[in-house]
């Protein structure tokens, strides 16, 4: 399928994807895996309704830094900081040498499930349509 940087859908799309991807890395207990995926949906995500907006594709990771341009365009996501800043330590110590902090546990992975779904939802329109998170 086609895809086209400019549609925020087609972010939509894949932030959607994503989401579902940390929930079924959730299920099968692979918490590194669903904090990887966790971050690429809330990245699409703010990405997708940044772009919507008229914002200017940048080639970033940084959750922070989307949350305060969306902010300055009126859609306010500071609620999610907290989680934004955990999945960019997460996502960088699993892919680079030199960190030694522990990973969550599974309790506070599922919250960040959890609120990445609001997340998703809130800025996408969507509701949640893949499996659901596993008790």
């Amino acid at each position: 399928m086609a895809t086209d940087a400019k549609n925020p859908e087609h972010w939509f799309d894949f932030a959607s994807d994503d989401l579902i991807r940390a929930c079924r890395r959730f299920a099968e207990g692979d918490y590194v895996d669903c904090l990887f995926h966790l971050q690429q949906s809330a990245e699409k995500a703010l990405k997708g309704k940044l772009i919507a907006s008229g914002w200017k594709l940048q080639r970033t990771h940084d959750l922070s830094a989307l949350i305060v341009a969306l902010k300055t365009r009126g859609t306010d996501c500071s609620w999610y900081e907290s989680v934004a800043s955990v999945l960019a330590t997460e996502y960088i110590a699993d892919r680079y040498p030199g960190f030694n902090d522990a990973p969550p546990e599974p309790d506070e992975v599922r919250t960040f499930v959890r609120e990445t779904t609001k997340l998703f939802e809130n800025l996408t329109g969507r509701k949640y349509s893949g499996p659901p998170l596993s008790a």
